[in-house]
């Protein structure tokens, strides 16, 4: 068995919401102990176990989506990363060379798209000339969406009527 010991910690109590206590015990990759330094499980197992001193660190035991979308973080990971692009010219070959590796992808799906190195040059043409596939270009931070003409027909985005407001 494996155990690790996490020691000098603020670490959330899950059975008491909002209070913390200093250590954390993990046994096989599974938390075993939430508690303090001179709890009789912690003492036991302490002086066989490899300790982390967390520096007064915060941890947060168990599995805790703080609003990170792990679902679309994931899915992600599929997308051509555009973030180390500097400039326009930079996401067009980025594109144009991910759409030549990618023949069979029914559209291309980017993401990390830095809205300020376009310049307000975001524009459906701008993407047009450089794959016939539909193309959808993600900003970093995920509340807009850059794409060419075939993805606008693909979304049927001209028989959508613009909403008051």
């Amino acid at each position: 068995m494996v155990t690790t010991v996490f020691t000098n910690g603020r670490i959330l109590c899950p059975s008491s919401w909002g209070s913390f206590v200093s250590t954390l015990v993990v046994e096989d990759n599974h938390i075993a102990h939430v508690g303090w330094d001179n709890d009789k499980s912690v003492v036991q197992v302490k002086a066989t176990a490899s300790t982390v001193d967390l520096k007064n660190r915060m941890v947060l035991p168990g599995f805790i989506d703080g609003h990170v979308h792990i679902l679309n973080f994931g899915m992600s990971l599929q997308k051509l990363d555009l973030l180390s692009c500097k400039n326009l010219a930079d996401i067009r070959n980025s594109v144009t060379s991910y759409a030549a590796t990618h023949p069979s992808d029914p559209r291309i799906l980017c993401r990390g798209w830095v809205q300020s190195i376009t310049d307000g040059n975001a524009l459906a043409t701008v993407l047009d000339d450089l794959d016939p596939r539909p193309i959808y270009i993600e900003a970093l931070d995920l509340h807009s969406t850059w794409c060419n003409n075939a993805a606008l027909q693909e979304l049927e985005a001209d028989s959508k009527h613009d909403p008051p407001g």
